[in-house]
């Protein structure tokens, strides 16, 4: 599970919003018909924003397993209640980009469950999230380190997406909502240039891993 804001969102837990996210996903889920008469099992990635109203929206599987588990997944995410609070940056709300894992088994012939697994588990099972290691605070704080300098007529905020690859670096960086050329191009050059980070792991190997709608303030002139 990924968050981008200094500030993480809260969900339905005071004290754990990964908790309850797992738990709202192992209360919710159903398994479909198609899955168990293929014999269908596995761990779905589910990618999603949780607006600054708190809204979940555009979800997508990013790493699937078989259609029926990938559609059971997406409706599961896509059917979430609002969140309590949205992710807060600076002191104002955020759109925070996040991914979860949803786990199907089969157990023993005698019917079939889904579990949302604990990070611990995940951990056990050799997958890991993708790790920015250069700044304690994380991303957003060291891309607002970065482009600190940088001004816009209006100001706001830039927002940009980009994948962490499979050896760390970053790549396929873009501008989703942009103020100003120069501001975008700010913000995009300080994402190019990024120390490399800890890659995300699936089954203990490295995995690239999505990063959408990464929010970036910048001043006004």
């Amino acid at each position: 599970m990924y968050t981008m804001a200094e500030h993480m969102p809260r969900f339905q837990a005071a004290d754990s919003t990964t908790a309850s996210v797992l738990q709202y996903i192992s209360r919710g889920v159903r398994y479909p018909k198609e899955a168990l008469q293929a014999g269908a099992s596995g761990t779905v990635f589910v990618t999603f924003v949780v607006s600054k109203q708190g809204m979940v929206e555009q979800a997508k599987v990013i790493r699937g397993v078989q259609q029926a588990l990938d559609q059971e997944a997406l409706r599961l995410i896509q059917t979430m209640p609002a969140w309590q609070q949205p992710g807060r940056q600076g002191g104002q709300p955020v759109a925070v980009q996040y991914t979860v894992p949803v786990r199907f088994n089969m157990q023993r012939g005698l019917g079939s469950v889904l579990a949302a697994p604990s990070a611990r588990e995940e951990a056990a099972a050799g997958n890991k999230p993708a790790v920015f290691t250069h700044d304690p605070l994380g991303v957003v704080h060291y891309l607002q380190g970065a482009t600190q300098g940088v001004k816009a007529p209006k100001g706001g905020v830039v927002t940009v997406s980009f994948t962490v690859q499979t050896d760390g670096k970053v790549g396929a960086a873009q501008i989703v909502s942009g103020l100003a050329p120069e501001a975008d191009a700010a913000v995009l050059q300080a994402v190019q240039h990024m120390p490399a980070w800890k890659p995300g792991m699936q089954q203990g190997q490295p995995v690239a891993v999505p990063f959408t709608r990464v929010p970036v303030r910048i001043n006004s002139n």
